[in-house]
């Protein structure tokens, strides 16, 4: 049995369809779990018995995972429905990290795609990430620097530490609010709202790529930042539809990008890159259970579904 951990507040998601619709063909079984709607929990039990150990039941059927996709990072500050019931949101969210947390340390023994909980953990972990990608050979960001207030190292891109986007307490107002932090370059009179940031030195880059890594097969797309007007891709993805076209990465640095993929322990991955402007690719995100739906045509995601559900 194969359980799929993803996150998502659309009623129909393009992407998880897709794979589910693969290990259908692929005569898999699997269970869908989604963090984001609670109403996939109903009728779940993680149940220990002193005698047969541990065991997942759905609806009275056993459901024991053998292998369990992580297709998104599983995060407790995301918006959510809620039952009618539910008084206390912010406690709800993190109860429910709380159930997923230990369905996945109890069956820690199954097999995990991206990778285990530490290998999807350390790839989102910039420093020793960024530490990893060098010794595999490929070009980093010169500086990288984790900190309240301002770096005094020459990194002048101001990037959110972890997830840009977050549902937090506004302690002024007294209610949920939801907060997205911006990257960019940052000024002196700036705003650090006392968290602590990630800085990294600025690449003057004018491509973006971003690669679809299953197993030893690697679907490269690239985007072209003249057409960004100055923005970064993240705030263009709000504005317009970003076109990606087919690209490759060649032998040299899909090399490299096994070589780290190795080091992390994973088996899936989107890993990014920038273009600067002397035409070298700069590592710079490894998305270990990033979005792969929609960077090609149809048939390039149907191919990648089918590539990932082979793996699971």
């Amino acid at each position: 049995m194969i359980l799929v951990i993803a996150s998502s507040f659309l009623e129909g998601d393009p992407q998880t369809d897709l794979l589910l619709d693969s290990l259908k063909k692929a005569e898999k079984p699997f269970v869908l779990l989604n963090p984001l709607d609670y109403k996939t929990f109903y009728g779940l039990e993680l149940v220990n018995h002193e005698l047969t150990g541990s065991a997942l039941f759905l609806d009275d059927r056993c459901v024991t995972p053998d292998s369990i996709y992580l297709s998104r990072m599983v995060r407790a500050d995301c918006i959510i429905d809620f039952p009618e019931n539910c008084v206390y949101p912010n406690t709800f969210r993190q109860k429910i990290d709380t159930f997923i947390q230990e369905i996945l340390l109890t069956f820690r023994g199954a097999r995990f795609f991206p990778g285990s909980l530490t290998s999807v953990n350390l790839s989102e972990t910039k420093t020793a990430l960024f530490h990893m990608a060098s010794l595999c050979g490929l070009k980093v960001p010169e500086y990288t620097a984790t900190c309240f207030g301002k770096t005094s190292l020459p990194a002048n891109y101001r990037k959110a530490l972890g997830y840009p986007f977050s549902i937090t307490l506004n302690t002024e107002e007294g209610s949920e609010v939801a907060v997205t932090l911006v990257n960019g370059k940052c000024t002196e009179d700036e705003e650090d709202l006392g968290l602590p940031w990630q800085w990294q030195t600025e690449i003057d880059c004018v491509a973006q790529v971003r690669c679809v890594v299953v197993g030893h097969k690697i679907h490269c797309y690239l985007a072209d930042w003249s057409k960004f007007l100055g923005e970064d891709l993240r705030s263009v993805q709000e504005s317009q539809q970003v076109e990606w076209a087919k690209s490759e990465l060649g032998v040299e640095i899909s090399e490299k990008l096994f070589c780290l993929m190795d080091q992390l322990g994973l088996t899936l991955a989107c890993p990014e890159f920038l273009i600067n402007q002397s035409g070298e690719l700069v590592f710079i995100d490894m998305n270990p259970s990033g979005d792969w739906y929609g960077l090609g045509s149809d048939e390039d995601s149907a191919i990648i579904a089918e590539e990932i559900a082979n793996q699971l």
